[in-house]
């Protein structure tokens, strides 16, 4: 068996015999396992990929040149600089790190000299709030050729966002600053406010895609000056938005106000263990839920904040659509939106309810040419993955039950609605 080093190293090592055919590599790195045993390189990857050359030979062997190269798993480029030296890099077009990068990661391809000249693909996983990766990751998309698609999946720093605006703003065409699950709100927060978005939208006039988290606002003129900056993309077609709702979040509406965690101490401890079956949790539940129900009426909130419906996904996709601009000849109508709800969440039996009230929506413009102003709204979930949040709905703590009872009164069963959400739109359009 093979620690992780040994067996990072063994790796690096064939790769010096990757056979010169080679075009697409996946990497996947991992910490050590419960058991602390890791299988042989030879078990976990098929062992045609490399020439039958003596180990001592390897490395003197030229490196295949690579168009396509992933790096994923827990130990994501901490070792960057060694595979950069095992591999050709000159003329990969697809670069995926998609989780943590470290700083001295990064800082060993600047020292490297490493150049990705054909590259037009990136998928970069870094902190926003670390200072030192902000400037490294700034430094290194500076070096980068004009992208074509950007995908930075876990956080968004100042600095970099600056130098993604100014070396490859008018390259872009997809772009994605908050697909992932791991992420938080505050490390989108640098492309979260109105100004940034229209500023985004001045740079990358050639977005088509955008992939964004934004605070969940409550509805009034000003606060949909947001969904006007996004608008004011003139070739953006598909947006993917993920509205959140953290307490750090200054513009945020009050009704949308995240739980706090350090006022729940305790609390995960009082209900019972994720481990526990459903039975446990429905005998142990409801006296502890209904206490804290009691103080501050934060669960409420939350259940407000996070819920989604059709009609209030149809009112974003319609006013991002309206904005266009109207006098750009080369100014696109949306398409396609999907929005979905993040946050406010923190123990089991709520997470089941936040699932299902606030489940993704997509709105698509109907394709057939005599009904391009007809929008079609269904529920971007798989059916596997809906049975699954209906299921978990149903078996809600009765607090729980009653406080979704009390907010949205008439809709005793809430869990049996197929298609259309809770009410949450105002029949003068705006959010409740």
């Amino acid at each position: 068996m093979y620690k992780l080093m040994e067996y990072e190293n063994d790796l690096l090592d064939l790769f010096g015999s990757l056979n010169p055919c080679i075009r697409q590599v996946s990497i996947a790195t991992y910490g050590e396992s419960p058991r602390g045993t890791r299988k042989k390189p030879s078990l976990m990857y098929p062992p045609t990929i490399f020439k039958d050359l003596p180990k001592k030979d390897r490395r003197q062997h030229a490196p295949a040149a690579l168009e396509y190269f992933s790096l994923g798993g827990d130990k994501t480029g901490q070792e960057l600089g060694k595979w950069a030296k095992r591999c050709d890099f000159t003329k990969v077009r697809e670069l995926h790190l998609q989780r943590l990068v470290l700083p001295d990661a990064i800082s060993s391809l600047l020292h490297s000299n490493t150049r990705f000249p054909a590259l037009r693909t990136l998928s970069l996983g870094t902190s926003a709030n670390n200072l030192q990766m902000d400037e490294q990751t700034a430094a290194f998309i500076r070096t980068l050729p004009p992208l074509r698609t950007l995908n930075m999946t876990l956080g968004t720093g100042r600095l970099t966002f600056g130098a993604i605006l100014d070396a490859h703003g008018s390259s872009l065409h997809s772009v994605s600053f908050g697909s992932s699950q791991s992420g938080f709100f505050w490390d989108y927060t640098h492309v979260a406010d109105p100004a940034t978005v229209r500023l985004l939208a001045k740079k990358c006039t050639n977005i088509s895609y955008l992939d964004i988290m934004l605070p969940r606002f409550a509805g009034d003129e000003q606060d949909l000056g947001i969904y006007s900056a996004l608008g004011s993309m003139p070739r953006l077609q598909e947006l993917m938005l993920s509205l959140a709702f953290e307490r750090d979040n200054a513009n945020g509406p009050a009704r949308g106000e995240y739980i706090e965690r350090e006022e729940l101490q305790g609390l995960e401890q009082r209900t019972v263990p994720a481990s526990t079956s459903i039975e446990a949790e429905s005998a142990a539940g409801p006296t502890q839920l209904r206490d804290h129900f009691d103080r501050g009426g934060l669960v409420t909130k939350t259940l407000v904040a996070c819920a989604l419906d059709d009609a209030l996904a149809r009112q974003i996709f319609r006013h991002i659509d309206q904005s266009k601009p109207k006098d750009n000849p080369r100014s696109l109508r949306l398409e396609s939106l999907v929005v979905r709800t993040v946050g406010g969440r923190y123990c089991i039996d709520l997470n089941h309810c936040l699932d299902w009230i606030g489940r993704p929506r997509r709105v698509q413009r109907c394709i057939r040419d005599d009904s391009r102003d007809k929008l079609e709204t269904s529920i971007s979930l798989s059916n596997e993955r809906w049975t699954q949040y209906k299921a978990m709905a149903r078996q809600l703590h009765s607090p729980l039950t009653e406080m979704i009872d009390k907010i949205w009164p008439g809709y005793v069963g809430w869990t049996e609605r197929e298609v259309c959400g809770l009410p949450l739109m105002s029949e003068d359009g705006t959010c409740v």
